[in-house]
């Protein structure tokens, strides 16, 4: 058994998870987060400039980028 495997007396399962999921939510990246695709989609896809889709396009700019600032600017929990 790894350390990271080891419960906390103290800590529930289910709260481990659920900081564990708004972690991964607050990443900002959309692999394997269906809640990062769908801010990306929705909010930030829409809002892109001309240039920075051609950023994008070159790979000197990155959507998960653009959705961690947006999640981390618009959201708490």
């Amino acid at each position: 058994m790894r350390a990271n495997e080891v419960d906390s007396p103290d800590e529930p399962v289910k709260a481990k998870d659920l900081w564990t999921r708004l972690n991964s939510h607050a990443s900002g990246r959309r692999s394997g987060d269906q809640f990062c695709v769908y801010v990306c989609d929705r909010f930030v896809v829409p809002a892109l400039s001309v240039a920075q889709q051609a950023q994008i396009a070159e790979g000197r700019l990155a959507l998960d980028k653009l959705t961690r600032e947006l999640i981390r600017d618009r959201y708490a929990y």
